[in-house]
């Protein structure tokens, strides 16, 4: 048993004797906490010398338990004194040349002569010294070892990942911050050009509305009969900007810009004038904006006056000795059309002279009457007779396609005077739709055939120098002398002809206007697609980006698990490359250790071969453990 050698009963994890030794499936044996130290760095149970995986739990080597305890005890019994195996006398000395313990005697003999002779307790304090220091080096790098084994690369990974998905997180979050921007943006834009198209379908549908309404009025006035159609005229200007009203020449050219042979008063700038050939532009003073004009000439007089029929009031009269034709004049330079509204007709043109002033204020004032009543029943929207007339819940009422009409451009269903929005469905106002079939009922009985003031007889001429209608026994009257005269229908049918050429302009105008409104309603319905196109495609841009990020992010992650992977699979070789060397240093320190607590003698016998284990090469295979 003395004879069997140490390094039989050594674990070949730790290099110390078997400690509660087991063994595997393999045969081979370890002691049982090495093994489990070994196991768990592990992903598979398998034998530390060949690897292979243990197929059972290992069990105790009793046997081998036996032998290491009695080896251990065996070895503590080999301390007899020490004797010299030449002379048999102590071992007192040390010879430092031939590193050995040596007897008094042998210090005398040839074999030491000259040689450096030191006391053996000296030397081993002096031996035992140095070998403290060449411990200490291995001792420190134990430490290091055993603090590079707790060291892993799991914390670092999980940080790396933790930084990759914020990263990914906050880019995703700029994605839909940017997103959204870019849909409010596109909105505003959207909303910008759909008030913009409003504003201009509201000017184009009032601009129909009223070229509408003019055309439909001046088609009455050609539809009525020959004499009331032979009369003055009454002009709704409203919020036009520049326009000009009054009377023109038969003979001034009409095309082009007209020079002579005009009266007017126009409204430009804010600002109103009055002009004539005989007199110059003069500056008139009103105190209230105007919204309609009523134009009266009196040929044979030599008058003619405007004046404001809403509040009755005079605006300007020319005096004039009117010697041909006169024909009315009416001129819009902004993009509000003017109005012509129907006048009252009166009975009879020719008046005597004594009774003129009290039959014109007379008619006046009826016609006035009438025109206030006839404004009762018009529609504030078309400005003509109620048509299906239906009321609000602010009580105003409208024509009910007035109504639906002004409300197609609206986002609110709201009165077109008031603001107020409409609670409910408006219902059809039965008594006025009542009241306004009675009154054109009504009005349309009010044309007597009208007769000559002087003579009681048919109006069948008409003068065309005094513009206006006479009867046969006027035309050879001194009053008329000279004149030129035609027969009622003819004249009318004259100046229905040119009234036919000067309306047919204004029946273009309304067509472009609504073919401006159509264009306009295909542009309205092309924003609308095309924001909804865009808002699709920016929706699909940032889906794809999103998607992008998405595989962006897996494959970083994928690569960082494939990277952990490698570091895993290096640091385990590493792993059990240091706990190999921490093994050995820790056998190799507890050996030297137990070295260093022998006898002087036996310390100094077994020097020589611990130093020699304490600078084997393979202390030097990991010089820099901090690589790991």
């Amino acid at each position: 048993m003395a004879s069997r050698l140490e390094e039989d009963f050594c674990c070949s994890v730790c290099k110390d004797i078997f400690k509660d030794p087991v063994v595997l499936s393999c045969s081979h044996s370890f002691c049982r906490d090495c093994l489990q130290n070994w196991w768990t760095e592990k992903a598979i149970k398998e034998c530390p010398l060949c690897k292979r995986p243990s197929v059972y739990e290992p069990i105790c080597n009793l046997v081998l338990k036996n032998l290491c305890e009695s080896f251990l005890q065996e070895r503590g019994q080999r301390s007899p004194e020490a004797l010299c195996s030449l002379h048999s006398e102590k071992l007192k000395l040390f010879c430092l040349d031939h590193q050995q313990p040596v007897c008094v005697v042998c210090r005398d003999s040839e074999k030491h002569s000259d040689h450096t002779i030191r006391p053996i307790d000296e030397a081993a304090r002096q031996h035992k010294e140095e070998l403290q220091e060449t411990l200490q080096p291995l001792k420190e790098k134990l430490k290091l070892f055993e603090r590079v084994k707790v060291k892993t690369p799991e914390v670092q990974a999980r940080r790396t990942e933790t930084q990759i998905k914020d990263q990914f997180k906050k880019l995703h979050q700029f994605l839909e911050e940017e997103e959204e921007a870019r849909m409010a943006a596109l909105r505003e834009e959207e909303e910008q050009k759909r008030r913009m198209m409003e504003e201009k379908m509201e000017a184009v549908s009032r601009e129909i509305a009223a070229l509408s309404h003019t055309v439909r009025a001046t088609e009455e006035e050609l539809r009525a009969e020959d004499l009331p159609f032979l009369h003055n005229y009454k002009a709704a200007v409203g919020d036009s900007t520049d326009w000009e009203l009054g009377v023109l020449a038969e003979s001034v050219q009409r095309k082009g810009r007209i020079g002579s042979g005009l009266w007017r008063i126009d409204y430009n700038g804010g600002e109103y004038s009055a002009e004539s050939p005989s007199d110059p532009e003069t500056l008139l003073s009103l105190k209230k904006k105007l919204q309609r004009v009523r134009v009266n000439l009196d040929w044979d007089r030599g008058k003619l006056s405007f004046s404001n029929p809403d509040t009755n009031t005079h605006i300007h009269t020319f005096t004039h000795t009117f010697t041909e034709s006169m024909f009315p004049y009416i001129y819009n330079w902004s993009g509000r059309p003017l109005k012509v509204l129907p006048v009252k007709v009166p009975e009879t043109v020719e008046r005597h002279p004594n009774d003129v002033d009290d039959d014109d204020e007379r008619e006046e004032k009826e016609e006035e009457e009438e025109e206030e009543e006839e404004e009762d029943f018009c529609c504030t929207v078309c400005h003509d007779i109620f048509k299906d007339p239906v009321v609000l819940s602010c009580s105003h009422s409208f024509c009910r396609d007035c109504l639906q009409n002004w409300w197609t451009e609206k986002v609110i269903k709201e009165c077109p005077l008031c603001k107020r929005p409409s609670v409910y469905e408006p219902p059809c106002n039965l008594v006025l739709k009542n009241l306004c079939e009675s009154f054109l009922q009504e009005r349309g009985q009010r044309s007597p055939e009208a007769l000559c003031s002087l003579h009681s007889e048919k109006l069948k001429l008409f003068c065309l120098d005094h513009q206006q209608p006479v009867c046969v026994v006027c035309r050879d009257s001194e009053k008329h002398s000279d004149h030129r005269f035609r027969p009622i229908d003819e004249a009318a049918r004259q100046h229905k002809k040119e009234l036919q050429e000067t309306l047919q302009p204004l029946k273009e105008k309304l067509e472009t206007f609504e073919e401006v409104k159509v264009k306009f309603d295909q542009t309205s319905e092309h924003l609308k697609v095309q924001a909804r196109h865009t808002e699709t495609q920016i929706k699909e841009q940032f889906k794809k980006l999103h998607q992008f990020l998405e595989e962006e992010e897996e494959a970083r992650m994928a690569a960082l698990r494939e990277e952990e992977e490698q570091k895993r699979r290096m640091m385990e070789e590493k792993m059990e490359a240091v706990s190999r060397e921490i093994a050995a240093l820790s056998h190799t320190v507890r050996a030297t250790e137990e070295e260093l607590r022998a006898e002087d003698v036996s310390f100094l016998h077994n020097y020589k071969a611990a130093v020699e284990r304490l600078q084997r090469p393979c202390w030097r295979i990991h010089s820099c453990p901090q690589e790991l």
